[in-house]
């Protein structure tokens, strides 16, 4: 995605809200992704099922608080003089949430399976346990946000900013975070699609 054309994702991290350019780039790179890992399942699974997940979305308008946080967090360091604008632009969360006939159309493309089943399944948040005490202590709830999301993207952002500005990140997400209190009182749950296909 280079600065100034078309999929450049200026003012965000993450294609939620982006322009159709951009989501259509992230839709082309999941697909090429996918069918390149089926391919590697089809020359290992002779005769076999697989079985496999990957993270979905059964409504294109879904918003994940995740991402609209770390945008906020990111814009943060913007506000603050510690990054410039093209800094923020330049980094791409590498998340793309398929449909069920986006998935499809994947192993379709792949050839060599025939799908006997799929389903979206709504994974419950594990810290939805903890809302009471989250409630009483907004604080902990966004520490415990900043450090869910802190194993899945700090390497990547790291080595991106370095480790004084991704610490500061991550502190300005948890105060998104902590601040978000109408959040606190929603259960969260996150789509996965699941396929069962036969080797043919």
């Amino acid at each position: 995605m280079e600065k100034g054309s078309r999929t450049w994702n200026k003012g965000r991290v993450w294609i939620q809200g982006a322009e159709k350019e951009v989501v259509e780039a992230y839709a082309e790179q999941s697909d090429n992704d996918l069918v390149e890992f089926l391919k590697c399942r089809k020359k290992r699974n002779s005769g076999r099922r697989s079985v496999v997940y990957v993270d979905g979305c059964d409504d294109s308008r879904l918003k994940l608080i995740f991402t609209t946080l770390m945008d906020q967090a990111w814009q943060d360091l913007v506000d603050e003089g510690l990054i410039e604008e093209e800094k923020r632009d330049g980094f791409n969360i590498p998340v793309y949430l398929r449909k069920t006939g986006e998935v499809a159309a994947a192993i379709e493309s792949c050839g060599g399976f025939k799908i006997e089943k799929m389903e979206i399944l709504k994974i419950a948040d594990p810290m939805n346990a903890r809302q009471q005490e989250f409630m009483k202590d907004p604080d902990s709830y966004g520490r415990a946000m900043a450090n869910l999301v802190q194993a899945g993207l700090k390497p990547m952002i790291k080595a991106y900013l370095g480790p004084d500005l991704t610490s500061k990140l991550f502190k300005r997400y948890a105060v998104r975070a902590t601040n978000n209190k109408d959040f606190l009182k929603k259960d969260s749950f996150y789509p996965m699609i699941a396929v069962t296909a036969i080797r043919v």
